[in-house]
């Protein structure tokens, strides 16, 4: 049976009949959410098609998605059969997929299928305007010093630390870009300008390396977006909104940078598909995102009922998470100019302007 037929005619079917953006967007958020669990497998193939195009399977599925999917994304803006003719159109299309892809790699997160109807009700909420705390000032997160603020730089860190740090930022490029299999430490350690041996001395082993490199991608993002709060705080735009377009300003301000970081977000997910020494890795990587999540919008510890390690519950950092992860991967898909364009749009969602 053709993937149209399977899975895309049936929720074109019902957004079709769907009156305002909004419905069709929530429409389309809780079909999504509903057949999670049915089609996670042809989620992890897309995914793995976006980060390894030359596997023929995947070549297949992505010519008969293509075009067909690109046809749900016109219709839930409103398209219908034309495409988007103004960039605001184009921005809105591409607001639309970052979050179809958002809610697809959630749900193959720990718990993530699980968690999708907190999705449904977050979108709804946020939509409805009543998912940000009305008037509410969040009180600044003092105290709390970004990586950057808490050393100095790495020319001023002792032999050993600064020659850790190489070696984990230029495994997290070559990681982000070929995935845990195909990468060789004897490649990442001529980078250095070390021998293997080196890689040994400081993580044990390529599994150790793998840690440090997604961690200081995880760090490097954390700084950025807890800077871009700051910044908020300070001009008195605290509010639980206002915070969370700081978060997505930060991203698309460091988009070029970081842009390793997307792509490696991606891989240990198919990475950890691969290697089972990895998935506990990925969880740890979730959980410290989803804190971090928590912060953005104001909140601490985790609520009553999920403790450490325990996956968020509260639907503000759980939709943040989502529109997250679905900037990671609309980046690896169609660049860094587009996953701008894809940002403008969305913050106009935050915004209220649907």
């Amino acid at each position: 049976m053709r993937l149209k037929e399977r899975v895309i005619g049936p929720i074109l079917a019902v957004v079709a009949h769907q009156g305002s953006l909004e419905a069709r967007l929530t429409t389309l958020v809780s079909v999504l959410a509903h057949r999670g669990r049915d089609d996670i497998g042809l989620h992890r193939l897309i995914l793995a098609g976006d980060l390894e195009a030359d596997i023929p399977e995947v070549l297949a599925v992505r010519e008969t998605i293509g075009e067909d999917i690109q046809r749900l994304y016109w219709a839930v803006a409103g398209l219908n059969e034309h495409g988007p003719e103004n960039d605001r159109e184009r921005q809105l299309v591409s607001t639309i997929e970052l979050l179809v892809l958002g809610i697809w790699l959630f749900g193959m997160r720990r718990q993530g299928v699980e968690r999708l109807p907190i999705v449904v009700q977050a979108f709804m909420d946020f939509l409805a305007g009543t998912l940000f705390e009305a008037g509410v000032e969040d009180e600044p997160q003092g105290g709390a010093e970004t990586r950057q603020e808490a050393r100095t730089s790495s020319e001023l860190l002792d032999g050993d630390a600064a020659l850790e740090e190489r070696l984990a930022s230029i495994a997290l490029h070559r990681f982000a870009s070929s995935g845990y299999g195909k990468t060789s430490l004897k490649e990442i350690a001529s980078l250095a300008g070390v021998t293997t041996g080196a890689i040994f001395h400081y993580f044990g082993s390529k599994t150790g390396l793998y840690r440090m490199a997604g961690a200081l991608g995880i760090q490097r993002m954390v700084d950025r977006s807890a800077y871009s709060i700051a910044l908020a705080d300070i001009r008195g735009k605290g509010s639980q909104r206002e915070r969370v377009k700081a978060h997505f300003q930060s991203i698309a301000a460091t988009m070029e940078d970081l842009v390793d970081n997307h792509w490696m977000g991606l891989r240990v997910q198919v990475d950890a598909e691969l290697y089972p020494a990895l998935v506990e890795m990925r969880d740890e990587w979730a959980d410290a995102l989803e804190q971090h999540y928590r912060s953005v919008t104001g909140g601490g510890e985790p609520s009553s009922g999920s403790g450490e390690g325990a996956p968020v519950q509260e639907p503000l950092p759980v939709l943040l998470d989502v529109l997250t992860l679905g900037t990671s991967w609309f980046t690896v898909r169609h660049g860094t100019d587009a996953a701008k364009s894809a940002l403008l749009g969305l913050e106009r969602l935050i915004d209220g302007q649907v």
